[in-house]
This record gives C-alpha cells, sequence and structure tokens, in this order.
C-alpha cells in the first residue's frame, strides 16, 4: 500500500495509475496542545496589550511556505490595525529577510517546543497558515487544538479538515490581498472569531 497524507494527494496517486493506496490518517495530543496553555506573560513578551490582538504563524521561516505573502498582507493590516501584532514562530532562511522589512509589530519567537510552543498558540487571538503547500497541515490542527482562531490559505492537505467559517476562514492561495482583508476582519470582529475557537 502506498499511503498519503490526505484524500487530494491520493487522488493524484489515482490519476498517475497508482491506485494501491491508502490515507495516512494523523492527530494531534489535546493534552499537549489545549487553551489551558494561554499565558499573559507570553502576551507581554511583545507588548500586547489586554485588547490587543495576537496572531502567531508557527513553521520553517522559508519562501516555499509562503511567508513573502504573509509579509504582504501583514504590511496592508498593520497600518489599519495597530493593535494588532504578528509573532513568527519558527527558524528558516528568512529570517534575515522578515527582520529587513522592518514592518511594525512584527516579533520572531524563534524555535519553540513541548510547553514553550503549546504557550504560543495558546496565547494567540488568531492563527494565521499562509501556506498553500501543506501536505497535511499539523500546524493548523495544533492551533484549533489550541482554541485559536484561524485563518488558513484553502489549499493543500489542509482541506481533508479545514471548513471555511466552521472551523477557519479559509482565503485563495496567492492572494496578499485577500488574506489582509480576512486577517483585518477577523482582528476587527471578536464575533467573526468566536465559533472558530472551539
Amino acid at each position: 500500500v502506498v499511503l498519503a497524507p490526505g484524500r487530494m494527494y491520493e487522488a493524484r496517486l489515482h490519476a498517475r495509475g497508482v491506485h494501491h493506496t491508502g490515507i495516512w490518517s494523523r492527530g494531534v495530543d489535546t493534552a499537549e496542545f489545549h487553551p489551558r496553555f494561554r499565558s499573559d506573560a507570553w502576551r507581554a513578551r511583545f507588548g500586547v496589550g489586554r485588547d490587543d490582538v495576537l496572531i502567531t504563524c508557527v513553521g520553517r521561516l522559508a519562501p516555499e511556505k509562503s511567508v513573502p505573502l504573509l509579509l504582504d498582507a501583514w504590511e496592508r493590516v498593520s497600518r489599519r490595525h495597530p493593535g494588532a501584532h504578528l509573532v513568527f514562530v519558527g527558524r528558516g532562511a528568512m529570517e534575515g529577510a522578515i527582520r529587513g522589512r522592518a514592518l511594525p509589530r512584527l516579533h520572531l519567537a524563534g524555535l519553540l517546543r513541548g510547553t514553550a510552543l503549546a504557550t504560543a498558540y495558546a496565547s494567540s487571538d488568531l492563527f494565521v497558515q499562509p501556506s498553500a503547500t501543506e501536505t497535511f497541515g499539523n500546524v493548523l490542527l495544533e492551533a484549533m487544538a489550541s482554541g485559536v482562531a484561524s485563518v488558513s490559505v484553502g489549499a493543500g492537505g489542509v482541506l481533508d479538515f479545514a471548513l471555511d467559517r466552521h472551523n477557519t476562514l479559509l482565503v485563495p492561495p496567492g492572494d496578499p490581498a485577500a488574506l489582509a482583508a480576512t486577517l483585518a476582519a477577523a482582528i476587527a470582529d471578536p464575533e467573526l472569531r468566536r465559533p472558530l475557537q472551539s
């Protein structure tokens, strides 16, 4: 059996004549990723006030993870929402480019694991997943388990479990304006985020 990470990739195998396939299902440990790890101290580390909105992106900081797309979107969002902060959790080749953009209220937290990573998720008000090339999208599932509303590009393996306006807000891939508009709407409207937090 050839295992695929999701239905879309299984369909691609079938289209190439590979029919002895199965789905390699996944999940996250909901004891490890949980809302109880929310921390005011984590938020204060980045200067996030009580009424501010903390947005987190977790993953490798690389072009193929659509980091440039998120930076373009953040440039638009940060001008209109001075109470919003964006934290990147991870490391990668684009760290210098991210710093070089010198965008307001953009923070680099470095690579985190274990309780520190769970705290980063749970302490957020919004999670953003900009990549269109995820084979499954563990980070989106981890954010959901942490009780955090999310915005995700509607492409790749996340489509096996991400449902627009049910458990996430989906945006088209490769569209920084759409990503910015959706992030801005979620920042401005806590009621839009609330149904996505359970």
